[in-house]
């Protein structure tokens, strides 16, 4: 009895390690999203005409989240766009999407519609990506870049020349955080002094002027800013005692002072009150304030701000009194014309059980299988992560059972599948595991009599879990 009972809470345990998978980090683009798990498996959705989601595949979008790489080996992602960069546990650097400006430091113009690696080096730390900008920082504090120079946003001293390769940004290395904005960038050094450059016409540099800025300048002579985040054409701010500044463009209220009148310096927008963090997107913010409740303001026209109406606030305002908000990011704005895209916003409550969206969902944004807009904050408490929406459903025929040696798996519709199984014996050990194909023997004859756990999984999840007999 002993035996069969470890046997159960085994097959609860393997089991239990897939369903239960949470989510470490959720980045919107443009018009798509990115999310990566607890596994390290990294999923996208939404528009994908120019590759963005890395899935290769022909789509224009998907509505459902879907898995780009069965190799889970992801540790860090950012969404610019209409491109991507991740970052895998082992510290190489990996990029995929629109590359009309070199932005995937490749070294060429073309577009990657699956992630391809950057170089070899294996210390890369941290990233962000931009309108046409990749940004990475290295273990070592230096900063690289690469893509759209036109304004100055690499920050290489000089305006004009693209760049398809990352190359550092001066010889400094003590860069702790960077952010891109549309046409400029922030970034945060470990003495807690904030830099900016880049495009400055509505005075998202910061600096007083607006004047563009081709080399980083630093931002008022504080050494306490702790968080940053550049929006589209304003920039965000967050200091060590929790006080929240914006500046730049203000027509849509996205600087949260209670106006629309635009500012060229950080001015300080806290309402007495503390901040843990802040995400501005491309003409809306979002902050979660110290009690962990979730604040929007700025331009709500396909309901991004979660308020449940399409009404522009200009000022913080609650979105959700529930006190267990960790993390929240808004959408990188992209424009075609006089027409701002990038309408959308995700989060991560502290569970970090369901992902929550809210906003624009006409190429499927949002994640929820359909194309219609959210203007209310939806959180999918969903138990085995995203793959629900895509289920797969596979008919397994194992004979024979008992066996004394060998056993044959027989798995209809597995030709284009990639499929592994694992044999775990009535302790908890793991005594074989292999890629299997369509029809595949085990063999069994070495193995002692007893009881099996036969689990068969995509390399994400298990999709079939069978017991089998040895006499």
């Amino acid at each position: 009895m002993k035996r069969i009972s470890i046997f159960i809470s085994t097959i609860l345990l393997y089991i239990n390690s897939y369903a239960q998978q949470n989510w470490l980090q959720v980045e919107c683009g443009t018009e798509f999203s990115i999310a990566l798990r607890s596994d390290s498996a990294l999923f996208s959705w939404g528009v994908n005409t120019n590759g963005q989601l890395g899935n290769n595949l022909a789509t224009p979008s998907s509505t459902s989240p879907y898995l780009i790489d069965t190799n889970s080996k992801w540790r860090a992602i950012s969404a610019g766009s209409f491109h991507s960069l991740g970052i895998k546990n082992n510290g190489t650097l990996w990029t995929w999407g629109f590359n009309g400006n070199g932005q995937l430091g490749t070294g060429s113009l073309l577009q990657e519609d699956v992630p391809v690696q950057i170089g070899t080096d294996s210390d890369w730390k941290s990233i962000d990506a931009g309108l046409a900008n990749s940004f990475a920082i290295k273990n070592n504090g230096t900063l690289w870049v690469c893509g759209l120079n036109f304004h100055g946003q690499l920050g290489i001293g000089a305006a004009g020349a693209d760049t398809s390769v990352l190359i550092q940004v001066g010889t400094d290395n003590t860069w702790k955080q960077i952010s891109c904005g549309g046409l400029h960038v922030m970034g945060l050094k470990n003495n807690g002094t904030l830099w900016s450059w880049g495009y400055n016409g509505e005075g998202q540099v910061g600096d007083t002027t607006n004047f563009n800025k081709p080399s980083p300048v630093q931002i008022t002579a504080a050494t306490n800013w702790q968080s940053i985040s550049a929006g589209y054409q304003f920039s965000t701010a967050i200091k060590t005692d929790g006080s929240i500044f914006s500046w730049g463009f203000n027509g849509n209220g996205q600087l949260g002072d209670n106006t629309t009148t635009q500012r060229n310096f950080p001015l300080d927008i806290s309402a007495a009150e503390t901040w843990n963090s802040i995400s501005a997107g491309a003409s809306f913010a979002y902050a979660i304030k110290s009690d962990s409740t979730l604040y929007s303001w700025g331009f709500n026209g396909a309901g991004q701000l979660g308020s449940g109406n399409l009404t522009q606030y200009n000022k913080p305002t609650l979105v959700d009194n529930a006190t267990n908000w960790l993390t929240i990011n808004a959408a990188d704005g992209g424009q075609s014309g006089a027409q701002l895209f990038g309408l959308h916003a995700l989060g991560l409550k502290s569970d970090r059980f369901g992902i929550c969206y809210s906003g624009a969902n006409y190429t499927g944004q949002l994640g929820n299988g359909t194309t219609a807009n959210s203007s209310v904050f939806v959180c999918n408490q969903i138990t085995t992560g995203l793959e629900e929406f895509k289920t797969k459903q596979l008919e397994v025929s194992i004979y024979p059972n008992p066996t004394n040696d060998f056993i044959t798996l027989e798995i209809p519709g597995l030709e284009f599948e990639t499929v592994s199984y694992q044999l775990i014996n009535s302790l908890g050990q793991q005594v074989m595991t292999r890629n299997i194909s369509q029809y595949s023997q085990i063999n069994m004859s070495t193995l002692d009599n007893g009881l099996y756990l036969l689990l068969l999984s995509d390399g994400n999840q298990i999709i079939s879990s069978s017991r089998v007999i040895k006499n």
